[in-house]
């Protein structure tokens, strides 16, 4: 596959601390978005915890063989998060078509009862998603990072 093309350093002490170091920043990436989506719940920050959820999720993907049971549930959860994030998405792209181009969605109360609608469906979809966010990313980044790089050198042996 492709990661034949991947560099990575000779010595197993370089190459674990760049593994642990990379999945912490991960991990952190992903906490910081989950945080800004609980703070400011806008349509961006749901984007960027999509995004790093699809990050996590190839991660885990890429070190399947380290714990494969671990491994395969945590990604099974970051799957189905990315997977309610993106119907999200799908409903503000919508909603914003909606905005943009109200004609193509009939008279003013079509529009309304489209636009309500949209509405309740994104909040019970942000709400599904805050709830396992919370639990794909409520590892400390740091403590994940080491036990992958624990992980990683003792495959290494």
């Amino acid at each position: 596959k492709k990661l034949g093309a991947v560099s990575l350093p000779d010595e197993l002490k370089a190459t674990t601390r760049l593994v642990r170091t990379e999945w912490s920043k991960q991990g952190k990436k992903a906490r910081k978005a989950l945080a800004h989506c609980h703070e400011q719940a806008g349509v961006e920050h749901f984007h960027d915890l999509r995004k790093a959820s699809q990050a996590y999720g190839m991660h885990l993907g890429l070190m399947r063989s380290l714990w494969p049971s671990a491994m395969r549930a945590k990604r099974a959860d970051a799957k189905r998060l990315v997977s309610i994030l993106g119907h999200e998405h799908d409903l503000s792209v919508l909603a914003a078509v909606a905005d943009r181009e109200p004609d193509r969605f009939g008279n003013g109360e079509r529009l309304a009862l489209l636009l309500d609608a949209i509405i309740e469906r994104q909040q019970a979809l942000r709400a599904e998603a805050l709830e396992l966010a919370d639990e794909v990313f409520s590892g400390l980044a740091r403590k994940e990072g080491r036990i992958v790089g624990l992980l990683w050198r003792q495959a290494a042996k």
